[in-house]
């Protein structure tokens, strides 16, 4: 069933899955397959849900971890699709294919969520804005543009604290970000450390 399934004979496969359940009604490896038909067949929350209890006390099959992940990916939930992605490359680190997805899923949650940042600021919506700042840049640590933005935000909000450490953090990270820097003069200057926020301004100019 799996080397028909493999080959694109996705109905051979399940015929052949028919007749190993007459056999064995009760065979995880069918059912580890038959999930996998499910998939090829379209049927991605209906895999999912497959995986999902294949998954349940057991941790230890990279076939089921891939086959989840491929599932949620299929029905677009991104991060339960890295989850188990990541599952299964920690259970066998060498799978080139599935370390490409990861890489792939990353920054598509990455630009997913800078997108619901941008749109949750601009309506004003702090909070929201915030929390997909921060998953962001959980993806992508080292990216000063995000604590700038955040920052930034944040200032226009009142968080004056807030802002001025999250965009310490952004020039931390990148000394040279001019904007940076003068959003962190405007920040040290508005919570009274003058002589910090001219030193910014001064780096900035």
């Amino acid at each position: 069933a799996w080397r028909l399934l493999q080959a694109g004979d996705v109905d051979g496969a399940a015929r052949e899955l028919t007749v190993t359940r007459r056999a064995r009604a009760a065979f995880r490896p069918a059912d580890i397959v038959s999930a996998y038909v499910l998939l090829a067949r379209g049927n991605a929350a209906g895999a999912a849900d497959a995986f999902a209890k294949l998954a349940q006390g057991r941790d230890d099959e990279v076939s089921v971890a891939v086959g989840r992940g491929l599932a949620e990916e299929g029905r677009g939930h991104t991060a339960d699709a890295l989850q188990a992605y990541k599952a299964a490359l920690t259970l066998a680190p060498s799978l080139p294919d599935v370390s490409r997805r990861v890489e792939v899923l990353t920054l598509r949650g990455l630009e997913e969520d800078l997108a619901a940042a941008r749109s949750a600021g601009s309506r004003g919506d702090v909070a929201t804005a915030e929390a997909a700042y921060r998953r962001a840049m959980v993806a992508s640590p080292d990216s000063a543009f995000l604590y700038r933005e955040l920052g930034v935000l944040e200032l226009s909000s009142g968080a004056t604290d807030a802002a001025v450490a999250d965009l310490k953090r952004a020039v931390d990270i990148d000394p040279a970000d001019a904007q940076a820097l003068a959003a962190l003069g405007d920040a040290l200057g508005g919570s009274g450390d003058l002589a910090g926020g001219i030193e910014a301004y001064s780096r900035a100019l």
